[in-house]
Order: structure tokens, then sequence, then C-alpha cells
């Protein structure tokens, strides 16, 4: 039987030992391990589905299959899905499917297995169909490519190029990710902390000999912007006008273009607070006047707002100020020229269509909701993109260089591409399907890693693994003539080690109901040889062990 498969989350070696007793299922994996399998949420998820009719099937871990109907060849009568998925590494290392590609280390990003069968006979696509399979992922790499692979009669995996990776990021989401002109919280506008008293600001921003950046507190406003402030706070607070212009990111960056910290010395910059001082500032007029150009027209285009802004800012150029005021005018000016050209309208709306867009599953909700796929993808890519936008505005004001770092790191935070986290794959084979990429480590050498598994005398079988998280690969190992598990064997399979990444020695069997674990973190090329003991263990502190390499 053909066998497709999809690797887990990370890349890891993993190396897996089997022993004289060679005992496939019909999956191709050792049958002694099902029970095991079972109690990990591994074994096969059955559908019956109707093949006259387009279906689309949930897997528990998040997989989606869409498949058109007729698909399959010489079909009568319902059409048996069994789906495995595998999406952790300990996952992938329970189901031994190591990531090798005809003796080439292979990375990984998850694992699943497909077939279908009508009266436990396999039946096949049509040679034009396709089935659409979604692969969840949490940090989805674009360069992955999709591959079929096979268990030969001893149990080990191989794996092969086969069926086509489709990327689903729309052009639409492109188009209108480019300004990221979204509606965010209220509580990220500039100058809408707690205000506090003059004498507290020292407890709150350190003090230096250059004096406190600090925003402006409110009773050292002038009595315009405290109005000014108020009038603010009511129209954000409206409902009503929380998808327009004013509630929107580009508003916010607008405002702190606009607005003008006080910078307040300290006449003792050691941190007692003798008394102080601040310098005014020369443009709370105009300040106001901006402000309420914005707040003043919130039911059109930015891009009207920006261009009455510009003119304001050209006609007050006209009065003589001195040279800071000046330079600080003109940069302003150039700023809103820059703005205006972005000829921005009105925030884009994110219809959640009554779904949590923040559920792991909210994907999944959409489509059995009856959204399709595309305007499905669309909602939650302007979703995560517009969360990622309120993260990076999340700023904690503690010192003026801690600040300016985290506006570095939020405005590179904001020329990022934010998608849904899926793969997409045209299959036209069934069976073991995985998602890699071939992986050759910088730090690669030849090196014979030997491992020595001590476990129980009636002990039937025992897969051996070596994994590296870090590359999130894995290798097969085999039994040598000594009674050793060895990783590498020249001219064949993987002939190099990554030297001094961490790695895990792991040892699985099932015995009498209850896993059998052995388990050592070793640093790769600090010893040829390393000692492990495989014992029974129960269940649950079984699964916390393997969560390490996760």
């Amino acid at each position: 039987m053909k066998i497709l498969k999809l690797t887990s989350l990370f890349l890891v070696i993993l190396i897996i030992g089997c022993a004289e007793e060679k005992k496939p299922s019909k999956f191709g994996y050792n049958t002694a391990l099902q029970g095991l399998l079972n109690d990990s949420n591994l074994s096969a998820q059955e559908f019956k589905i109707d093949n006259t009719s387009d279906t689309t099937l949930f897997g528990n871990k998040g997989t989606i299959i869409s498949i058109p109907k007729n698909c399959f060849e010489n079909v009568n009568g319902p059409v048996k899905i069994e789906l495995i998925e595998s999406l952790k590494l300990s996952d992938i290392v329970l189901l031994n499917a190591q990531t090798i590609s005809n003796g080439k280390l292979l990375q990984t990003d998850g694992v699943i297995y497909l077939s279908a069968s009508v009266n436990d006979v396999e039946v096949i696509l049509k040679k034009e169909s396709s089935i659409q399979i979604e692969i969840p992922s949490s940090n989805r790499i674009d360069v992955m490519t999709a591959f079929v692979g096979n268990y030969n009669p001893d149990g080990v995996m191989n794996w092969e190029l086969g069926n086509e990776m489709v990327w689903s990021t729309s052009e639409q989401v492109k188009e209108i990710t480019q300004y990221k002109f979204f509606t965010i919280p209220l509580g990220l506008f500039p100058n809408r902390m707690q205000y506090e008293k003059m004498d507290s600001i020292g407890k709150k921003y350190p003090i230096t000999s250059q004096g406190v950046f600090a925003p402006l507190p409110e009773h050292l406003m002038g009595k315009p912007k405290r109005e000014f402030y108020s009038k603010i706070l009511n129209l954000l607070n409206n409902e009503n006008n929380i998808n327009t212009p004013l509630a929107t990111r580009e508003f916010a960056n607008r405002l702190k273009e606009i607005e003008w910290y006080y910078v307040i010395y300290y006449y003792d910059p050691d941190g007692i607070n003798k008394g102080h001082k601040f310098n005014r500032n020369p443009f709370e007029k105009i300040q106001l006047e901006l402000f309420n150009i914005y707040a003043d027209n919130i039911d059109k285009p930015l891009m009207y707002s920006d261009s009455l802004t510009l003119l304001k800012l050209k006609k007050f150029k006209k009065k003589n100020f001195d040279k800071d005021s000046d330079e600080r005018l003109d940069k302003l000016i150039t700023l809103f020229e820059d703005f205006k050209s972005q000829k921005l309208s009105y925030p884009v709306k994110i219809n959640n269509y009554g779904i949590d867009l923040e559920s792991p599953k909210a994907y999944q909700s959409l489509i059995q909701k009856g959204i399709n796929k595309d305007s499905a993808r669309l909602s939650i890519e302007l979703h995560n993109t517009r969360q990622k936008i309120i993260e990076s505005l999340k700023l904690n004001f503690k010192f003026e260089k801690d600040y300016l770092v985290k506006v570095n790191k939020a405005e590179k935070n904001q020329e990022e591409s934010f998608n849904v986290q899926y793969y997409l794959i045209e299959a036209n084979q069934l069976g073991w399907i995985n998602v890699d990429r071939f992986y050759n480590s910088p730090n690669a050498e030849n090196f014979n890693l030997l491992a020595n598994f001590s476990s129980p005398d009636d002990l039937e079988f025992l897969n051996v693994s070596l994994v590296i998280p870090n590359q999130k690969s894995y290798l097969t190992g085999y039994k040598n003539k000594d009674g050793k598990y060895q990783f590498t064997k020249e001219n064949e399979y993987y002939t190099k080690l990554p030297i001094g990444e961490t790695g895990y020695l792991i040892g699985v069997s099932y015995q009498n109901g209850k896993p059998i674990l052995g388990l050592k973190e070793i640093s790769i090329g600090e010893n040829e040889m390393e000692n492990i003991t495989a014992s029974s263990i129960e269940l649950l502190d079984f699964k916390n062990k393997m969560d390490k390499i996760n």
C-alpha cells in the first residue's frame, strides 16, 4: 500500500531502530505501538462521505480536508476516509516517521496520513482530480515543499517529493495591508495614559542629567487643550466612531507627530526633586487647530483631513519663528506631505461573522458557518495584522532609551506581513503526506554517535530516535552488530551530525498497557557513546517527558 507522510512543526534528527520482530500495521508503523498511539490521540479518525457531493472534513488538531464530488475512481456507495494528524515533533517520533529523503535530511513542519476506501478496499483519486489539504502551523515557512512517504518492510520511512504546495495569501490582503489602515483600541493614543501630579513624575520617569522625557500632566495643560482631550475622548468612546479614521493607527501616528511633549528638567538630577522647570510648547495653538481638523471631519476620508492639515501647516510656516521652531515645522510639513500622498480613505472593516478570531479553530469555525475560504482567510489575516499593530503600540514608557528601542521594534513589526498559518496542498496522491524542506546544517561533521539502551529483557521492540529540536529534524538509527544504536552510516542515509547542537536520545516501546521510555538530553559531539535506560512509565509522565522535545 502506498503511504505518504507529513512531518511535524519541529525539525529534529530522529533515529528509529526496530527489533527483530517487525509487525507493520496497515499504516506502516509497528502494530505493537497502537495502544500508545491511541492514548496519545494519534489513532486514525474515521469519516464516511458521499462521493457525489463536495465535502469538507475537519481534523481534531486543525487539519482541513476539502474533497470535491466524484473525485474517486470506480466508487459506488459511501467512502471511508481515515486521517492521522501528527503536528508535533513528539507525534512524529511515536509514528517512527523519520525526516529522511533518499539519504538527505529534511526539516519538517507537520505530517498527516490520509486514505480512502470502500468496504476496506483502497480507492484512488481520478487522474484529473485532487484533494485540498490545509495543515495548520504555528510559524509557517514559505519555502516548504509537499512530500509523500512510504515505510519499508522494516518500518523505516522515506520521503519523496510529491503533491503540490499552494500559497494561499490573497492579492486582496496584500493590497489592503500596504498601509495597514486598521481600527485600533481607543486606549492606545498618545497622552491617553492616566495623568499624574507633577510631584510623582520622577517616580514614573527616571531623572537623567538631560532631564525627564515625559508627557505633559493634565494640570499643566492649558484649558483649550484640556477641552480638546475631553472632546476627543467623548468621540472615541462613542461606538459609532470605532470604524472612522479617528480611531485608527494612522490617525494615532498623525496625533503623535502633531503632539509636542514637554521636557521637564529637575534642578537636582540625582533623584532628589527639589524643583523643576519645563519648556513651554510654542505650537499649542496650532496643535489644537490641527487636532480639531481630524476631530471635526471624522465622517470624511483621512486624506481629506491630511490635505487641510498640510495647508494649515504651510500657512503657519509663514510666521517668523526661531531656528528650532522652523526646523520642527519643516519636518512636520514633510511628514504630512507623505501622509497626504498615501491617499488613505476609511478603515478596513474586519468582519468576524460572530466568530472569535483569536481561537485556534477560527478558520474551521468560519468555514463550518458557511463562509467561503477566501473570505475566511481574509478575515483572519486582517485580524492578525491588526493585532500585531496593537501590540506594537503598547509602549511602556520607562525611560527614553527604552522607549526609542521599542518604537524601532514597533516600526519593524508594522512592516511584516501576517498571514493565516496554514500550508495548502493540492494532493493527487493519498497516504503519508508531509511539509518539509531539504536541510544542511552549517556545523555538520562526520560523527559516529552510538547509543546503548538498556531495557526490560522481554521487550519485543524499541524505537530509538535522536531528535534535534533547533533544527526541526530527526534521523533514523539502526542497531549495529554490537547491539548499539548508530545514527550515521557511510554512503547510506545521513552521514553527518550537527556538532554542538542539543539533541535528545529517545527509546520508545509499549508493554502490558504502559509506555516504555528512555530519554536523555545530550550535546552532539561531546561523547561518542551514550548510555540510556528505557523503563516502564505512567502515561501522564510519559507525555510530560515527551513534551520536552516539542
